[in-house]
């Protein structure tokens, strides 16, 4: 039994080293039947693995009564481990995700993001790992994200908002620069549809809005991001999810931001006319 599990441990770390070599940027333009087969292989392995995470996930929080022995827990453990990992080397591949059912892609990204709420309750290198993989993602994959019908984006963004306001993150401070810059990248791609989806997640993913309002601000993100998160915010679709008292201070301050940038670029257009008033005067 211990050798069986060493076996697919290692099998599990070397399907992502291998798949380098098959699935290249030129795979696609083989001929013959091999790429269909190769293709329905990372299909397969994609659903297993992310099957491998699950399963500890489960466990972590009583969602299944596998009836495990500590030893099979434990290398139920090191599995979802390399699992993760190996899920983020495949998912690297984002030439080949048009060729999949969204779901399969979504499923995998899920995973990732029940990680990291459930960072408390997991084994660290699980949780390490899922973040790892997903910071290692090319942007290429989360722009293709954002072209399709799915919940990734708000589920990301209501995981991250959570794990970064969660008390409890102090003793996972070190993956905060990475989860702090997937989060700034998701609300590059994000908009009123994903913002508003988040909100909804807030019941079983709480997160401030005054920490959120907080959090854009100290990111200085752009003000057409912003508009679209106080469409969210005022949308009909959440009003039963946020304060009324919330919708007015987050509309608030986001008025005397917008002033204040108003102001700050008056100042700058006024300062480029005095200079060039200067110049024209030598």
């Amino acid at each position: 039994k211990d050798k069986d599990d060493k076996v697919v441990g290692n099998a599990i770390r070397t399907i992502g080293h291998v798949s380098y070599f098959v699935y290249t940027p030129e795979f696609l333009s083989n001929e013959g039947g091999s790429a269909s087969d190769d293709l329905k292989l990372y299909g397969s392995l994609l659903s297993n693995l992310t099957g491998k995470v699950h399963g500890v996930l489960c466990d972590a929080t009583g969602e299944t009564s596998r009836e495990l022995t500590w030893k099979q827990r434990n290398s139920a453990k090191k599995h979802a481990w390399g699992a993760a990992t190996t899920i983020g080397m495949l998912l690297g591949h984002s030439h080949l995700l048009s060729h999949f059912d969204d779901s399969l892609v979504e499923s995998a990204l899920l995973q990732f993001f029940r990680c990291i709420q459930l960072h408390a309750f997991i084994n660290e290198k699980v949780f390490a790992a899922a973040v790892n993989a997903l910071a290692a993602l090319p942007a290429s994959l989360w722009q293709y994200i954002s072209t399709t019908n799915s919940n990734v984006t708000a589920c990301g963004l209501a995981a991250f908002f959570n794990f970064l306001e969660s008390p409890q993150r102090k003793a996972a401070s070190s993956y905060q620069a990475n989860v702090e810059r997937l989060a700034k990248s998701f609300i590059l791609i994000a908009n009123k549809r994903d913002f508003c989806q988040m909100f909804l997640l807030r019941e079983s993913l709480p997160f401030s809005i005054d920490f959120l309002y907080q959090w854009l601000i100290s990111c200085d993100v752009q003000s057409s991001t912003l508009e679209q998160v106080v469409d969210a915010v005022t949308s009909q679709e959440v009003e039963h999810v946020i304060d009324v008292s919330d919708i007015q201070i987050f509309l608030s301050r986001t008025a005397q931001h917008n002033q204040l940038v108003q102001q700050l670029v008056q100042q700058d257009e006024s300062m480029q006319s005095v200079t060039s008033d200067d110049e024209d005067e030598l």
